[in-house]
């Protein structure tokens, strides 16, 4: 814990201007000492390790300030420990909050919670509050949703029948949450919080790069230029380097046995590059998809190359997931999740994620799944004939 000194109350937007500061007021009930509250916040809008901070403070009489700085909008977790500190590991088990920070004085009021708090001066958590409020009717629809896959037996989940059901129904999500986002976004043209959206969503898993561009310049002039502005076309820019037609860029991992592999030692076959992970639901559920392709054509100048997003010390689990699942391709992973280069290298946004490489390693198509990875494989290989 560490000791916060204000300035006087009239200095206070000087400050908050000049330096990026932000200020959150907080007041939860009337706790007193030993309850404390702790901060983790980022330092801008990524969530890079080497940017994130935390601080931690003990609340009297409800009250707690804290004070940092960003460069220009960042996030925030916000915990309060009612009967004290915690280890932490235990501080999941506190009372949170999620807030975004900007330069601004930003109170948390709530009566007994943070879960029921009010959060007031910042225009970027209220314009969250109202994406959030548009959102809610496909959030209601992901609850029943996932109800109806609880209510199924293990092996019931595992029908590849109700895994199709459930990813048609995942993908019409998606689609309706794309297009509230896109709503929000056409409307909030000078709002960081749109841009924030057009940068996690819009150019997210799947962009589209015919209209991503004149999309991001149809925001003010100042949030093109800001540092996140600047950070989305980036996104754009590296999108292209993935899109369909460019050459897929080489790269060297370790395989199970630690033997390096590279991609370009695939040259000459069909390949299909597939980034993935054992911790991942979807990934689990479409691997029965891969493996049926594998074994159906893996005779006909077409192989798999799958790179692992496992973190480290879960190398068990990676190779127990391999087994289960029958993957009998070449599987690599530095084990790094997704500090992993080769994932950097072609900026995974999400997993599962795949990339069909023909035989001079030029891309065919990105994230082709289901039924339509059956399709495309046969297609591109009945041309080979």
């Amino acid at each position: 814990m560490r000791k916060i000194i204000f300035l006087a109350a009239c200095l206070l937007p000087v400050i908050l201007h000049a330096q990026g500061g932000f200020i959150i007021k907080g007041k939860v009930g009337h706790l007193n000492p030993p309850a404390m509250a702790y901060l983790f916040y980022s330092k801008d809008a990524s969530h890079a390790a080497a940017n994130r901070g935390q601080d931690s403070v003990l609340i009297h009489d409800g009250v707690f300030t804290f004070a940092g700085n960003v460069s220009p909008i960042g996030w925030a977790q916000l915990v309060v420990k009612h009967r004290g500190s915690a280890e932490p590991d235990d501080l999941e088990k506190g009372d949170a909050l999620f807030l975004y920070l900007e330069p601004a004085v930003i109170t948390v009021q709530a009566e007994d919670s943070l879960k029921h708090a009010m959060i007031g001066g910042s225009v970027l958590n209220d314009d969250n509050a109202r994406l959030e409020a548009m959102l809610k009717p496909v959030y209601v629809k992901g609850d029943t949703l996932r109800a109806a896959c609880l209510r199924k037996t293990p092996e019931e989940r595992k029908d590849r029948a109700f895994a199709k059901w459930l990813t048609e129904r995942e993908d019409e999500l998606d689609k309706e949450k794309m297009a509230v986002y896109k709503q929000f976004i056409s409307t909030h043209l000078d709002s960081y919080m749109a841009l924030l959206a057009f940068k996690q969503w819009v150019l997210g898993y799947n962009i589209d790069l015919s209209t991503a561009e004149a999309d991001l310049h149809k925001f003010k002039p100042a949030l093109q230029s800001s540092p996140l502005g600047v950070s989305a076309m980036e996104r754009i820019e590296k999108a292209r380097k993935t899109s369909v037609g460019a050459m897929a860029m080489d790269f060297s991992q370790p395989d199970v046995d630690g033997h390096m592999v590279k991609l370009s030692d695939f040259q000459g076959k069909y390949v299909l590059l597939d980034f993935w992970a054992s911790w991942c639901g979807p990934c689990r559920m479409e691997n029965p998809n891969v493996v049926a392709v594998y074994n159906k054509y893996k005779g006909s100048h077409f192989t798999i190359l799958s790179v692992s997003m496992d973190y480290p010390g879960k190398r068990d689990k990676w190779l127990a997931a391999i087994r289960e699942d029958k993957l009998e391709w070449t599987q690599v992973s530095d084990l790094k999740g997704f500090d992993n280069p080769v994932a950097q290298l072609y900026d995974i946004q999400g997993i599962p994620t795949n990339f069909l490489l023909d035989p001079t390693g030029r891309i065919l198509a990105v994230n082709v799944m289901g039924d339509e990875l059956d399709k495309k494989i046969g297609e591109v290989l009945k041309t080979r004939l």
